[in-house]
């Protein structure tokens, strides 16, 4: 279960990257590693060495400090945008399907109000549109973003939760994040706010487009 951890030299001045690893059907990691159920898992890698261990841990804070009794003089440094990159689009993709609905007509050609996290799939032109909006905005507020993050308690994943449901106008997102700051929440309410809104609908085809 799990991976093997590769350790070195405990007192050495190496850096390392610690980031969240996001399970996948459960308890299985982007890999198919099996973790089973707990704690959140988190990977410390040296970037230009052989170090590469993982630990289970409830937030990112309590994790740097088990990171840091293993290697006392390990630099921290920021975590590359590609690795929670896909964390925030998933999370605004999810956020923007189960908080959506439109009306269609059944089978014998009623209208009724679907859910559009209900079995419906993403055309791929929408899933392209969901993918170029998040990349624009991570680049406009990308600063903000970092803060946010590594706020305690606060995931790439609700960032881009809270970038659908702000930017659409709904009664949650960045400004009542308890986890962050005022002036952050602040900041990047703003930025969604300016991104605009997006309409979602079901095509003829079944699938879901963005207006």
């Amino acid at each position: 279960m799990g991976r093997l951890a590769h350790h070195g030299d405990h007192d050495a001045a190496i850096k390392l990257v610690v980031h969240h690893c996001p399970f996948v059907d459960g308890a299985y990691d982007e890999g198919g590693a099996y973790w089973g159920a707990g704690e959140p898992l988190w990977r410390a890698i040296e970037p230009d060495g052989d170090v590469e261990f993982f630990l289970r841990s409830k937030d990112r804070w309590e994790v740097l400090e088990d990171v840091r009794e293993l290697y006392p003089n390990a630099e921290i440094i920021e975590t590359p945008r590609e690795r929670w990159f896909e964390e925030f689009l998933a999370g605004y993709e999810e956020a923007a399907l189960w908080s959506s609905i439109d009306t269609i007509k059944n089978e014998e050609g009623e209208e009724e109000t679907v859910h559009l996290d209900d079995g419906y799939e993403l055309h791929e032109e929408a899933k392209t549109k969901f993918r170029e909006d998040c990349k624009n905005f991570c680049d406009f507020a990308e600063p903000q973003l970092r803060r946010a993050i590594d706020c305690n308690g606060y995931k790439a994943v609700e960032a881009g939760h809270d970038f659908w449901l702000t930017r659409a106008g709904h009664g949650a997102g960045y400004w009542d994040r308890r986890q962050l700051p005022r002036d952050l929440r602040d900041q990047l309410s703003d930025a969604a706010r300016q991104a605009g809104s997006r309409e979602l609908y079901i095509g003829d085809d079944g699938l879901i487009h963005q207006g």
